[in-house]
């Protein structure tokens, strides 16, 4: 057990080496701020805090505006290529794809499962204490088998309900995009008010910052009408 006195001898042993070894050319002491840029650091100014919320802002107005207004041909592109993702990713899910087919062989797989615990709780050559559990792990697989194959059932009407969504939105493709074109409107004009807070947020912080007596650094002193 250090006493205090070792413990001092210690630390400024330690506080000895630290500046030595900057000092030596071959030694290199590296340390880590515990300051973290962004909300939690201390010294940021306001002005600074409102200026990256500014520029971010603008920043993100920008873009969509530029989605906004991109050609009518990139964006059949763009909603085309969803689609296609779209139904890719549901076919994996129709009794044909590799989602079903996995999905029936676990439930397959537990039946078979269920069946052999089911030995095992009734084999007198199974330690007592270990019937009980398989018996429980065959209720609890037979359970588990139950419900995956109901849902199972559920997704492929699912499926079948979004294989036809596809078809029809295909059919009528223009109207998708109209529609996307009107909600990207609509949030990029809501990106706009947020642009104009923040640029009167900065506008408040210069004003502060050109009034001592606004930034309450100096009292405010009575105006004399003599």
């Amino acid at each position: 057990m250090k006493t205090p006195f070792k413990s001092l001898l210690l630390c400024a042993a330690l506080i000895t080496f630290g500046a030595a070894a900057q000092d030596e050319p071959g030694v290199k002491i590296e340390t880590k701020s515990k300051v973290t840029v962004g909300e939690t650091d201390p010294v940021k100014s306001e002005l600074e805090k409102a200026t990256e919320a500014m520029v971010a802002n603008i920043a993100t107005a920008l873009k969509a505006f530029k989605d906004v207004n991109k050609p009518d041909t990139e964006k059949v592109q763009e909603f085309d290529r969803i689609i296609n993702q779209i139904r890719d990713a549901n076919a994996l899910v129709a009794e044909d794809g590799d989602l079903y087919k996995e999905v029936r062989e676990t439930v397959n797989r537990q039946l078979e499962k269920q069946k052999k615990w089911e030995g095992k709780a009734r084999d007198p050559e199974t330690p007592a204490d270990r019937r009980e559990v398989y018996k429980q792990l065959a209720n609890d697989e037979s359970a588990n088998a139950k419900k995956i194959a109901n849902m199972l059932v559920i997704l492929i009407d699912i499926q079948e309900e979004l294989d036809q969504k596809i078809f029809d939105t295909t059919k009528d493709k223009e109207f998708y995009l109209d529609m996307i074109e009107a909600e990207q409107v609509k949030k990029a004009s809501e990106v706009l008010d947020k642009v104009a807070l923040s640029m009167n947020d900065v506008i408040k912080e210069l004003d502060k910052l050109s009034s001592p007596e606004m930034q309450g650094l100096v009292d405010k002193k009575p105006v004399d009408n003599k």
